[in-house]
């Protein structure tokens, strides 16, 4: 288990580029970055339009883990609405897993009103060897940032063209 304390505020990353990302300490620890090839969605079949490329990287300074999943656009907008909720009452929890689970990210609000991150990152296939845990504490005042962040990239992927449609 990786344990790494950042007590820093979640760095605010330009929404106008393109491949959004939002991040977890100063220097970034945790980095959600959309990464759909080509600036268009995945699939053009219309069930699978809201399906996404994403790298995540986690970096401690002594090492650095990067993985590439793909998440239903949806989870990501959940999240957003759950860190809202957080951020309005300073309680609760908020997460986001990936479809064959390679990240799960949670975030709980402490009595101390300290936001406690949670998280494990895997290669994909499920190799246990291959399998990143790590915690983080962060002050609550971050949630906006990240709430800002998160939106910008829903927005940036809800945006993107459904290949083999006219525009795209």
């Amino acid at each position: 288990m990786v344990n790494c304390r950042a007590s820093r505020k979640w760095r605010v990353m330009a929404m106008d580029l393109k491949g959004a990302q939002f991040t977890v300490g100063r220097p970034p620890r945790l980095v959600l970055t959309h990464a759909c090839p080509n600036g268009t969605r995945l699939y053009a079949d219309t069930a699978l339009t809201d399906w996404h490329r994403f790298d995540a990287t986690f970096a401690n300074g002594v090492f650095r883990a990067k993985i590439t999943l793909d998440t239903w656009i949806g989870s990501l907008g959940s999240f957003a609405d759950q860190l809202v909720a957080m951020n309005l009452t300073l309680n609760g929890e908020a997460a986001l897993s990936s479809i064959d689970g390679e990240l799960d990210l949670k975030a709980v609000v402490n009595k101390l009103a300290h936001v406690i991150w949670t998280g494990e990152l895997r290669y994909p296939g499920g190799v246990p060897e291959a399998t990143l845990e790590f915690e983080m504490e962060d002050d609550q005042t971050s949630l906006g940032g990240l709430i800002a962040q998160v939106e910008g990239v829903v927005a940036e992927a809800n945006s993107e063209p459904v290949p083999g449609i006219a525009g795209a």
